[in-house]
């Protein structure tokens, strides 16, 4: 909702505090204005910004096309960029965005200066984080965080600016400012996979099928959060096997 200009969120932990915006709040009450205040909120996520400035000319393309910009063009995930397309096409939809209209008040919806593959600084509250700088490898699904071959979680794209490649040095602990959102989990970090074995505080499931069997950990007790991201997770796993297994939606 955030990136949609809907709300406002302050602090962090017990301290967070979010607060419908006043676009938000006359959206809400059917205020005269709602149509357009709907297409601002609609462009104004970095990702879906770009997208309806390169394709509002004509209307949205195929979805096959739209996949196959942000996975070759975008450097997306394959696992979890069906859900960033059917997420821009229904909120396209939502807001009744017609070819041909252009946006004043949302995102600029130019292409973001920054891109896959540059090398870039993060800073925050006014300091470095990179030491050296380091290559963007891909982009969540809103476009506002970027990721990097060795983090866990994204990095705000608003934070970050080009840098020159990195001559040498190592690269020190990330600090944790706050005042934010928690960062998105990286899909593009590959780190070495624990061996399954039952332990206590885990539930294993396993089911056979005719290539082999699949085997899922996991803790026993999830909050609300985990679930969703796990939810989410398993989402882009199963998309990506139906793809390979041939299966058309």
């Amino acid at each position: 909702m955030k990136s949609y200009g809907l709300i406002s969120v302050e602090g962090n932990g017990d301290s967070r505090q979010i607060a419908v915006s006043d676009s938000g709040r006359r959206i809400v009450l059917n205020a005269a204005d709602r149509p357009e205040l709907l297409k601002i909120a609609a462009t104004s996520p970095p990702l879906f910004a770009s997208l309806w400035s390169r394709y509002h000319g004509n209307g949205l393309p195929s979805t096959d096309v739209l996949r196959h910009h942000l996975i070759f063009d975008r450097n997306f995930n394959e696992d979890f960029v069906d859900n960033a397309v059917d997420r821009f096409i229904s909120t396209v939809a939502f807001a009744q965005l017609e070819a041909g209209d252009t946006i004043e008040g949302g995102n600029s919806g130019v292409e973001h200066e920054i891109k896959v593959g540059d090398v870039v600084q993060w800073t925050s509250n006014g300091t470095d984080q990179f030491n050296p700088p380091k290559k963007v490898v891909g982009f969540d699904e809103s476009g506002e965080w970027a990721f990097f071959e060795d983090g866990k979680s994204g990095v705000p794209v608003s934070e970050l600016t080009l840098s020159n490649p990195p001559q040498s040095g190592e690269i020190p602990p990330l600090s944790s400012p706050g005042g934010r959102p928690s960062p998105p989990n990286n899909p593009f970090l590959k780190p070495s996979l624990p061996e399954i074995s039952d332990k206590p505080g885990f539930v294993t499931a396993n089911y056979p099928l005719d290539e082999g069997s699949a085997t899922l950990q996991l803790p026993e007790t999830l909050s609300k959060d985990s679930f969703r991201d796990l939810e989410y997770w398993i989402t882009g796993i199963l998309n990506r096997a139906k793809r390979k297994a041939g299966i058309d939606d």
